[in-house]
This record gives structure tokens, C-alpha cells and sequence, in this order.
């Protein structure tokens, strides 16, 4: 199936393409997946799409296969990370329908257009299964029902008081160590008044909800992949979170005088 496409048609599947890579690094995908993803539905319309793909930019250069020296570029700024993994799953299915079926790009358009416009997760309900998941790992690590409750509540309004801050425009380094100390005075709440048989175990337990997993997992797999640049300078930012959260810790135990864990 052959497409003809003008330069108006071009330039549109150019900035799509723009848009949905943004996203898609945005929801938490890695590299290498933006990048096949990006390619594949430049591909289903008989075009070439060549990417670099940096840490704060998008670059894209679009072009026809039979005239590869006629070249249409864009760059885009990339977003902040929040993360959607339905996004990233609807996005790729997606683009094996434009690939398979040869769908129209203004059908793809508003697919792209009818998934960004749907609702996200009810934050009371994530914010309930974030903080019992961070209480079953207190358990796991041998934390008796004292300690669970106190993680449970310690979770909540760290998430709760994290969300607050960034909409607030909080720098996001600041928010995880303020977080991270409220989530873990509150858990360490035991040590302080004697409550339970094991408040070590809440207060090592209490700030696990903020390490940042995905973004960990998606350095290795950039680095794995090739994408030295962009795993590395995740990396970092993963270790600078993660030293955050030590911060905000470090802080409760001088509270608390607790000396050690």
C-alpha cells in the first residue's frame, strides 16, 4: 500500500511523532522502546524516522524512504517523569495497528489524542495501595502489626505531602527529603514511645515507597542498549533521589535519637 503524502502531511507526522516520544519517556519508558515505537509508525506510512534521544531533548529527523536526502527535523523538550505504564502498553499496540492495518494518520492522531485524555488513577485509591504495599514490606522484613500501622500511616502522608509539594512547585529534590521525613518520623513514632517489638523495622522500612525503581530500571536497560548517555544521567538522578530520601531520614533519627537501625 502506498501513501503520497504532501509537505502539510510531513510536517504533521513529524510533530506526532514529537509528541508521542515526549510522552512516552514521560510515562517511564525506556529508550529503546520510544525509539521502536517512533520508528514503527514512521515506517507503516513509507517513511524513515532517524532519533537522538537525550535527557532534557527529543530530536527527530523525518524523511521518505525512496528520497532519503529530503529531510524534515524538529526537536522537543522532554517532560517530567510520571509514570503510566497503560499509556506506554496502549501506545505500543497502537502502533503495531498503524504498522498492520496501514490506519489513517488522522485516526492515529486522535487515538494518540483519546488516550492522553484519560483519567488517571483515583490518587486516594493509589495513595491506599502505595502505603499498604510499603506496610507488607515492614512485614516481610519481620515488622510485627504495631510497626505495619505505623508504616501504613507514615506512607500515606509522606505520598500525600510529596503530591502537595510538587504541585506547589517544590523543587522535586527538596519534596522527596521532606517526604521521606515525614513518612519516617511518623513510622519511627514506636522507637520514640515505646510502642511495638520492633520499631527498627518500621523506621528502615518507611521510606521504601521512594526509591525510584522504574527509573533505576531504565538507566540499566539504556546502558545495556547502548544508550550510555541518557542510563548514566538517569543514573544519577536516581542516586541524588536516593541520597534525598537518606537525607530525610538521617533527619528523623536525629529527631528520634535513635543512633542506629
Amino acid at each position: 500500500m502506498e501513501t503520497r503524502f504532501s509537505n502539510k502531511e510531513h510536517a504533521q507526522l513529524l510533530e506526532l511523532l514529537l509528541d508521542i516520544t515526549v510522552q512516552l519517556i514521560s510515562a517511564g519508558a525506556h529508550t529503546a522502546k520510544a525509539i521502536r515505537i517512533a520508528q514503527r509508525i514512521a515506517q507503516a506510512y513509507e517513511y524513515e524516522a532517524d532519533m537522538i534521544i537525550l535527557p532534557k531533548s527529543i530530536s527527530i529527523s523525518l524523511s521518505r524512504k525512496e528520497r532519503r536526502h529530503v529531510r524534515l527535523t524538529a526537536v522537543r523538550k522532554t517532560m517530567p517523569l510520571v509514570l503510566n505504564s497503560t499509556f506506554n502498553h496502549q501506545m505500543s499496540a497502537l502502533s503495531w495497528r498503524a504498522y498492520d492495518e496501514h490506519l489513517p494518520l488522522e485516526e492515529v492522531q486522535q487515538h494518540f489524542l483519546h488516550m492522553l485524555a484519560l483519567p488517571r488513577i483515583n490518587f486516594m485509591l493509589v495513595l491506599c495501595m502505595v502505603a499498604c504495599a510499603n506496610a507488607s514490606f515492614c512485614f516481610l522484613f519481620g515488622g510485627d502489626v504495631i510497626a505495619m500501622v505505623l508504616v501504613f500511616c507514615g506512607t500515606a502522608s509522606g505520598f500525600w505531602l510529596r503530591r502537595q509539594l510538587m504541585h506547589n512547585h517544590v523543587h522535586h529534590y527538596f519534596a522527596l527529603i521532606l517526604a521521606a521525613f515525614v513518612a519516617s518520623l511518623i513510622s519511627g513514632l514506636g522507637s520514640l514511645l515505646g510502642f511495638g517489638s520492633t520499631p527498627s523495622v518500621a523506621l528502615a522500612t518507611s521510606v521504601l515507597f521512594l526509591i525510584p525503581g522504574v527509573p533505576l530500571l531504565n538507566a540499566l536497560i539504556d546502558i545495556l542498549e547502548g544508550h550510555v548517555i541518557n542510563g548514566i544521567a538517569s543514573f544519577v538522578s536516581c542516586c541524588t533521589m536516593i541520597i534525598c530520601l537518606a537525607l530525610g531520614l538521617l533527619c528523623t533519627l536525629f529527631v528520634l535519637g535513635v543512633e542506629n537501625l
